[in-house]
Order: C-alpha cells, then structure tokens, then sequence
C-alpha cells in the first residue's frame, strides 16, 4: 500500500491526527505518535469482539469507538462477524483501518471465521477480492497462497 494510503487509513481510524502532525512527522514518525496514543494493554491475552447485526454507515461510527477500545485493552482480538447481519463498504473500510491501526500497535488482529454470506457478497461486489495480498486473503477468507 501506498504511503498516502496508509495515511488516510489511519486517519480514519484515529481522527485526532491532525493534517498539521501529520505533515510534521515522517512515515516512521506517524506510526510512533499512533503507538504513543494507545493506552495500555489489559490481561486478556485473546479476547472475542462479537459484532452487531447492523455494519452500515450508520451505524459505523460507534462500532468504529468500539473496536478501537477493544483493540486498544488487548494483546489479540478475534472479530466474530455476523452470519446474517446488514453490511456495506463502510464497514469494509472501518475492518481496514483497524488492521492497520492494530499492526502499528504490535497487536494481533483475526476474524474468527472467514468472510461469508454478506460480508463475502459486499467484499465481492466492491471488487477488492481481485487485488488482494496473500495478507489479505489471509485475514478475510483464512487461505493460504501457494508460491
């Protein structure tokens, strides 16, 4: 991914970067004051985030806070997704960034399953299965790729 791009996924995922620190800081830099930002780590080694039925715009916004405290209090997140929940692209786009914002936190971050019914549909149909990295295939179908 590009240097801007992981930019704008952080940004996502942690507004009160501003563009001013942002243009302060080197690539390295960036990821340091993110690390900086975290608070600490709980006990729970391997905790289980269980999400809601509704994984649409509007309801994005608190999921986002949530999975962001949630990654925050643990070394290792599991993210169990609904079977037949209501999911768009913004859902997709929280999913991303809480890749990136848990990788730059040296934190561990799965799906508890792979993608499925609606989740594997709206990945299908936003046209994101064809350019995955062997990562992601990783994270959201659980495949392996044979080199």
């Amino acid at each position: 991914m590009s240097l801007l791009l992981h930019e704008k996924w952080l940004e996502l995922f942690n507004p009160s970067l501003s563009t001013q620190s942002r243009d302060s800081h080197s690539y390295f830099s960036l990821f340091e004051f993110a690390r900086e930002q975290l608070m600490p780590v709980s006990d729970n080694q391997d905790a289980v985030l269980q999400l809601p039925q509704n994984l649409t715009v509007r309801a994005i916004s608190a999921l986002q806070q949530e999975m962001l405290q949630f990654i925050d209090k643990n070394t290792s997140t599991t993210i169990e997704l609904p079977e037949d929940g209501q999911v768009d692209i913004s859902f997709l786009q929280v999913m991303e960034a809480a890749r990136i914002y848990a990788n730059t936190a040296g934190k561990y971050l799965a799906l508890a399953s792979p993608a499925s019914g609606p989740t594997l549909d709206v990945l299908q149909r936003s046209g994101l299965l064809e350019g995955f990295s062997a990562a992601d295939q990783q994270f959201w179908l659980h495949q392996e790729v044979i080199q």
